[in-house]
């Protein structure tokens, strides 16, 4: 059983990430907002949704850079270390960006 889960987990592409993560983080700000009594507001929507987007593409191009070959990058062979630290710089910046949404309030509710 515990294979055929992890086998179903690696089938799932980035966009399917993508939507999972940012079904959970919705489902987290609407609850923020429910329970500060505070109307949601779309451009912090907007911000969790690219910030879900971009979280996953940097975990993505992480993954994938760790995981090649020297081969597999061509001429970007020996540039490993950098591509990581773009990543990591993408990764901080999406968590970044969705944790200040969480931590702004907005208006209170009429």
């Amino acid at each position: 059983m515990w294979l055929n889960f992890v086998a179903d987990v690696q089938a799932i592409d980035q966009i399917g990430w993508s939507v999972i993560c940012l079904i959970i983080a919705m489902i987290g700000y609407l609850g923020t907002c429910y329970f500060r009594k505070l109307s949601p507001d779309l451009s912090q929507g907007v911000t969790i949704f690219v910030g879900c987007l971009g979280l996953v593409a940097a975990l993505d191009l992480m993954w994938i850079t760790y995981r090649a070959a020297a081969a597999d990058l061509g001429i970007l062979a020996n540039q490993k270390q950098s591509i990581m630290i773009g990543g990591f710089a993408m990764l901080w910046v999406s968590v970044s960006a969705i944790f200040k949404v969480y931590a702004k309030p907005v208006s209170p509710a009429p």
